[in-house]
């Protein structure tokens, strides 16, 4: 079955979208409701300032000419300002916009290292973020974060614009996350990660079904003229809703993969368990491949937070060479029509199999903790990191951070080598206005 919606995706997506638009609204809503409900405009304007220190130490830095694949201590100092404007119309339209003004001082920003971690988000994408400028040791950005205007009308949603896209239940290791993933090692997270350009379609009804049809259009090698519909992404999810257990199929077209997959949830004990799956075809001739995990959180009546996942990856880095010829290819020269699609929207790991663990409690009501495992079976390594959140009022915060690394086999090279020669430590500091 899991074969035949992959091969058929085109046919899933325009039949899911078509049933979205005609078979919404107050069919499903249980009354006749007025698409514009008059509660008027509203505007509001919030933001925020924001400034992150990272240190670290990196064996194998990818700088540019002699300091190429060396040794290297790495300072980071960024300083980001957020204006978040929003216009709504009653409960029926909403356009939110939130604008960056970035300005990194940094001592390795001609390295593919700072490329990756800040400028990569923009290959291919149709709408380029804004503008930027480097000139070491400084670098200096401005753009759209999120801009997206959402429509609603009874059971129905429409969304236009950059936004994020996230799928599936896993909170670590989240395969179906395929249009927004994001690593579970990021120092930043979900909440600052860039949205996509998308256009959605949702199809709300209540404790019983959601579904869901996004497209996200992409050039092809960086170029519009060369766009086409193959070049970019499409996924279609239905969620089936009970009071005490989820169910969810997706199937898509994602660089240049079919995928198909499924999540379930289950409330078990008082706690959640979880347990996700997705298979991937390449348009090529390379074989497919699965990626898995389950996980089971709980929250204690005292406020501690426990969440254990394992996750596991049948196609990584150590295993195939393409995945290492991209890899190699993109910390030399960035990337290209080859390497993006075989790198972009997918968990990328060195090995197969994880466990993670993550605790968080609330010391005193103002000042939170959280520690966070990840031992990597084949690899032999072990990522630990730490992290004190202190709200230093309704309107600021202050986090420090350490993440650090232990590896144990020199056969095969681990995810977490590069924090193992030093740990890094950064610091977060928000006002919000």
């Amino acid at each position: 079955m899991i074969i035949g919606i992959i091969f058929s995706w085109e046919r899933i997506f325009c039949t899911v979208l078509l049933f979205v638009f005609f078979y919404s609204g107050p069919a499903f809503s249980g009354e006749a409701e007025d698409p514009f409900e008059s509660s008027g405009w509203n505007f509001s304007f919030k933001g925020h300032y924001k400034n992150m220190f990272m240190y670290r130490r990196n064996s194998d830095y990818y700088g540019t000419g002699s300091e190429a694949s060396t040794d290297k201590n790495m300072f980071l100092d960024l300083n980001r300002l957020r204006l978040s404007p929003e216009v709504t119309y009653g409960s029926s339209f909403v356009f939110h916009m939130d604008y960056d003004s970035e300005a990194v001082w940094s001592n390795y920003t001609d390295s593919r290292e700072f490329e990756s971690e800040w400028q990569a988000g923009d290959y291919n994408r149709i709408w380029k973020s804004g503008v930027d400028r480097t000139d070491p040791p400084m670098y200096y950005s401005s753009g759209f974060h999120r801009a997206y205007g959402k429509f609603s009308a009874g059971a129905f949603t429409f969304t236009a614009g950059r936004q994020q896209v996230r799928f599936g239940s896993s909170r670590l290791w989240n395969p179906l996350d395929l249009l927004n993933p994001v690593s579970p090692t990021s120092v930043e997270g979900a909440e600052d990660q860039e949205g996509i350009d998308a256009f959605r379609a949702d199809l709300f009804m209540e404790n019983l079904l959601e579904v869901s049809a996004v497209y996200n259009p992409l050039r092809e090698n960086d170029e519009i003229r060369d766009t086409d519909m193959k070049s970019s992404n499409y996924a279609v999810r239905i969620k089936f809703l009970s009071e005490s257990a989820d169910a969810a199929l997706l199937a898509g077209y994602v660089s240049k993969r079919r995928v198909a997959g499924a999540d379930f949830v289950f409330v078990l004990f008082g706690g959640q368990l979880t347990a996700v799956a997705l298979y991937s075809k390449p348009d090529e001739s390379e074989k497919g491949f699965w990626q898995a995990g389950t996980g089971y959180e709980y929250t204690f009546s005292k406020g501690l937070y426990l969440l254990s996942e394992f996750f596991y990856n049948e196609v990584c880095i150590n295993e195939d060479k393409d995945l290492r010829d991209a890899v190699s290819s993109f910390m030399s020269d960035g990337y290209n029509g080859s390497s993006f699609y075989t790198l972009s929207n997918r968990i990328l790991t060195y090995n197969r199999y994880y466990l993670s663990l993550n605790a968080g409690y609330d010391i005193i009501s103002i000042l939170r903790a959280d520690i966070f495992l990840i031992y990597d079976f084949e690899g032999r390594g072990l990522f630990a990191s730490a992290s004190f959140k202190y709200s230093v009022s309704d309107n600021a915060e202050v986090s420090l951070g350490v993440m650090g690394a232990k590896t144990g086999s020199r056969e095969r090279v681990s995810d977490f080598e590069t924090y193992e020669s030093a740990p890094m430590v950064y610091s977060f500091v928000k006002l919000y206005f």
